[in-house]
């Protein structure tokens, strides 16, 4: 597909892939009309589309080689239990990687350090892993070395051969001219002509460059040596966890508090028993509505309503936990009643305010901002309005054992375990992370962005 910049060229291989709707015509494949409305349907019938910015609608950045390449195929990696099955994929990724010559110190490099020549293959290598009938490339050797593109080139000569239909945009004549066995050309939207070759060939654009790609083949770049104190860092800073620096601070407020607690009461501030209870009380509280929001803040979405939510949910939870010693019980006929009922009610409060929160973000596109702000205001007006400004008192020995002692510190640990398993090793933590490093290319591998249970 040949064509100016802004011809319409991407807008066509988006169509058809399900990603922008079109006017009129129909898609055939193998002779029969198929109907593609999602990217995920056109996976389903054999499509793969690389997409002309990579950065933006092809890579996840922040995620890892490995990450980045089996996403496509994550329904087929996961196993009876409903867990990802870690060993299969990690071989398959690894025969792609050797397979393509991609070079990375390992699959769990972040995609975002490599070069621009082997984020171009990891994406390629996302798509053969799919096993398409119909490969669409859109400009697959733009920003990338001669090696590279000689590379690629090779590739695509490959998979025409094994009977892959190749459908490549591109704004190169060269490259047009030399991998191309029939060029349409586009013109401000229109078709202009269609042009088929005399003798069909899929030699690769190095033919037509012997020289040049010999030389390339041959250079050995020589960077200037550094420093050892540079060096010795530079190799400090790639050996650590990415997230060492947020660690590093925490020990140093820790560190301060401690110095402080000898400095002026002579006593250690956070050695103290009493104090350390506390803490870990406090922090167990907190840290379970930390697990929930973490599930919004890993998507970049945000979440105003939480405290409110948890206040609606709390008060509405306490007034079916109420014992008959109550003089005015909210609910006289409902009272004695086991705790796992206001407890199950508060949750299904805390449920219910959530899927609306979601439905309004992903049904009705509101910003999540003004979503969870209304929510905020809405669920503070309605406990306010449930309690008419009373206190909820006298509540059961059972309910209120829930948040004393050891207590909350076992219901953290167990729901914060339960979540990191969850984003760790099930397809659900795969799409959220995806979702969070670039929703764009989420939808272009298939994942279905408003819904990934």
């Amino acid at each position: 597909m040949a064509g100016l910049v802004g011809a319409g060229r991407s807008e066509v291989m988006e169509s058809l892939f399900g990603m922008e709707r079109f006017d009129s015509g129909e898609v055939l494949i193998d002779g029969a009309p198929v109907t593609i409305d999602s990217p995920s349907v056109a996976i389903e019938k054999g499509m793969a589309l690389l997409t002309e910015d990579r950065k933006k609608s092809g890579l996840f950045l922040v995620l890892s080689v490995l990450e980045n390449m089996s996403i496509v195929k994550m329904p087929e990696y996961i196993g009876k239990s409903g867990f990802v099955q870690h060993v299969k994929m990690a071989e398959d990724c690894m025969e792609q990687i050797r397979r393509l010559n991609i070079k990375t110190p390992t699959m769990d490099q972040i995609i975002n350090n490599l070069s621009g020549g082997n984020q171009q293959k990891v994406l390629i290598a996302r798509w053969l892993l799919a096993q398409p009938k119909i490969l669409i490339l859109d400009e697959p050797t733009r920003g990338i070395d001669v090696g590279a593109k000689a590379e690629i080139y090779h590739l695509i000569s490959e998979l025409a051969n094994r009977g892959v239909a190749v459908i490549m945009v591109s704004s190169e004549l060269p490259e047009i001219l030399g991998m191309s066995d029939r060029v349409m050309v586009m013109h401000e939207g229109r078709i202009t002509g269609i042009l088929e070759k005399t003798k069909p060939t899929r030699k690769p654009f190095c033919r037509w460059h012997p020289i040049e790609a010999q030389r390339m083949s041959n250079m050995k770049l020589t960077a200037a040596p550094a420093s050892e104190g540079s060096s010795f860092f530079a190799n400090l800073r790639h050996k650590m966890p990415k997230d060492t620096g947020i660690f590093v601070v925490m020990l140093v407020i820790a560190l301060t508090f401690e110095i402080a607690g000898w400095y002026v009461r002579d006593q250690s501030f956070l050695l103290n028993t009493n104090r350390l209870v506390l803490i870990v009380l406090q922090v167990a509280i907190i840290g379970i509505i930390a697990v929930g929001v973490t599930q919004v803040i890993i998507t970049t979405g945000i979440d105003l309503s939480s405290g409110s939510v948890i206040a609606l949910a709390a008060v509405v939870a306490a007034s079916l936990a109420q014992t008959s010693d109550s003089l005015s019980p909210m609910f006289p006929a409902l009272v004695n009643l086991p705790a796992v009922i206001p407890i199950c009610a508060g949750i299904g409060v805390g449920l219910l305010c959530g899927l609306t929160n979601g439905f309004l973000v992903t049904r009705t596109g509101i910003p999540p901002f003004i979503a969870t702000l209304g929510m905020m205001v809405s669920a503070r007006g309605l406990a306010q309005y449930y309690t008419q400004g009373n206190p909820i008192s006298f509540l059961s020995d059972s309910f209120t054992a829930i948040g004393q002692g050891a207590m909350p510190v076992i219901i953290f640990f167990v729901i914060a375990a339960v979540f990191h398993i969850a984003l760790k090793h099930t397809r659900y933590g795969k799409y959220v992370y995806a979702i969070g490093g670039n929703m764009t290319s989420a939808k272009v591998s298939g994942i279905n962005v408003n819904n990934i249970w």
